[in-house]
């Protein structure tokens, strides 16, 4: 943190999902009750948002900013990769038009905004729930 800081506008941006879900097992994050793969990746989405939401309300600010998003949202429900394709077939738009994520890391547009996606998610707007999972997180590494 103190080096993205002392670059004077870093970006970090990490990748979630329109899938995310799973809210259920916040309190069970290796998810020892009910694993399945989909699960799994649904909970994981659903935590790289919320950890997001957190980074930016205990470091976010000018210096550095926190944003995550879905990938592929710029094409719609979804783009046409070998994930979607396996689970609900080939119906997703073109890899080749999902940028927001370089765009979040590299446009001006983009310079100084923290805090950005999915923060009308229930989940990622509770500061408690989130102060939650940091701390959880914290605790198992």
């Amino acid at each position: 943190l103190p080096s993205l800081r002392a670059s004077g506008r870093a970006r970090v941006v990490i990748s979630s999902s329109v899938s995310m879900g799973a809210a259920d097992a916040l309190g069970d994050l290796q998810l020892r009750r009910g694993y399945s793969a989909h699960r799994a990746y649904s909970l994981s989405k659903l935590c790289d948002a919320m950890l997001v939401a957190e980074l930016h309300a205990r470091y976010g600010g000018e210096a550095v900013a926190f944003n995550t998003m879905d990938p592929t949202s710029q094409v719609g429900l979804g783009a046409d990769t070998k994930m979607l394709r396996a689970g609900w077939g080939s119906w997703g738009g073109s890899c080749d038009e999902a940028t927001i994520s370089s765009e979040m890391m590299a446009d001006e547009a983009w310079a100084g905004r923290s805090g950005e996606g999915f923060a009308t998610r229930k989940e990622v707007a509770d500061s408690l729930l989130r102060r939650r999972l940091w701390d959880e997180c914290v605790r198992l590494t």
